[in-house]
């Protein structure tokens, strides 16, 4: 009898509630020294919360090299936790790249709720190596969750996949982007599969003596890859400087090898 009436008092009651008035799933973390609030609508964002010093702490190490008069390209931004740690722990201005939908609804909330609009912007379109329309692949929809890919279907070990959506984006190289937005100091990349094409599609800006290091995850178990970056960054004056393992970032930098 009371399984029958739940849909009834459901539709009954709906309108008497107060959705503003519902409690929003806010989260604060410690980014080494600085609190932040982050917006947990779900699994995936609540384990970005969980895990946002011990996931990457190499990516960490990184942006504490950055400072405030530095700008960074987040590129697979997410949900925004290093977006974020940039803005709020390092104080540079960052540009936040994520083509998800619902990953850039999370990432914008947690800008709003740090106050870090003045910081960080963040921007819904894929960096690919050519400016155009097309597919982004997603392996899942959840906020928080990774795994997309833009134009193919092709995950970060190199393997298709069968996308769960179709989400539809434009793109932008790095080239065109440099054409509209500060030059970057240092570029992140960790877009889960098209990192050489995002490389090659920035091979005129990366030439700039503004551009200090960039790192890039690529998969450790397929190092042609690393070869095949190397080869490609050489030439525009950033070399190689070292990676962390068994992590997959790849740290390259502007002047001699550290």
């Amino acid at each position: 009898m009371l399984q029958s009436l739940r849909p009834r008092l459901s539709r009954i009651l709906a309108p008497l509630i107060d959705a503003d008035a519902l409690p929003e799933p806010i989260q604060t973390i410690d980014l080494n020294g600085v609190p932040a609030r982050l917006f947990v609508p779900g699994a995936w964002p609540k384990r970005r919360a969980d895990t946002a010093l011990t996931k990457d702490p190499e990516m960490l190490r990184w942006l504490d090299r950055i400072g405030p008069d530095d700008v960074l390209w987040d590129i697979g931004a997410n949900v925004g936790i290093y977006s974020l740690y940039g803005a709020l722990k390092c104080k540079c201005r960052v540009y936040a790249f994520e083509p998800g939908a619902g990953n850039y609804y999370v990432l914008n909330r947690n800008i709003e709720l740090n106050a870090a609009q003045d910081r960080v912007s963040a921007l819904c379109v894929a960096v690919a190596e050519k400016s155009e329309i097309d597919i982004l692949n997603m392996k899942w929809t959840e906020p928080g969750s990774s795994l997309s890919t833009f134009g193919v279907p092709i995950g970060p070990r190199g393997k298709r996949f069968a996308p769960a959506f179709k989400q539809g984006m434009v793109s932008f190289s790095m080239d065109d982007l440099a054409t509209r937005l500060p030059a970057p100091t240092h570029i992140k990349i960790d877009v889960d599969g098209i990192e050489l094409s995002i490389l090659a599609g920035g091979t005129t800006m990366m030439k700039s003596e503004t551009l200090r290091s960039v790192i890039v995850e690529l998969d450790p178990k397929r190092p042609r890859l690393l070869a095949e970056a190397k080869k490609m960054l050489a030439p525009l004056g950033l070399r190689f400087s070292h990676s962390y393992e068994p992590q997959w970032e790849h740290i390259f930098v502007r002047g001699p090898a550290v």
